[in-house]
């Protein structure tokens, strides 16, 4: 296809990605670390910012890790409403058991 004009390039699985010349040299993966996988390998954005450079804090959360931080600090929710709210089930760190 790129001998006859097309804009065209392999369709390449993660693996092949990460060790691709130009996807090393453009640093399009960043490692950080996930609590149940480890230290892991996590494609960068596909654009580049010099005055704002894009960073990978951390892996994905799990589902439920930032409850706590997004209630009582986001929301301002007190520490006895949050309990309140985790005890009767409206707030937890699982899935419902009809979506296991």
């Amino acid at each position: 296809l790129q001998s006859h004009g097309v804009a065209a390039g392999a369709v390449l699985d993660q693996k092949d990605a990460s060790e691709d010349p130009q996807y090393t040299a453009r640093a399009m993966f960043e490692e950080a670390f996930q609590e149940d996988l480890g230290t892991y390998s996590y494609p960068r954005a596909p654009f580049k910012m010099s005055r704002s450079p894009v960073k990978i804090d951390r892996g994905p959360v799990r589902l439920g890790e930032d409850n706590e931080y997004v209630y009582k600090t986001l929301l301002k929710l007190s520490d006895a409403d949050y309990d309140r709210l985790v005890e009767s089930g409206h707030i937890g760190m699982d899935y419902a058991p009809h979506v296991k």
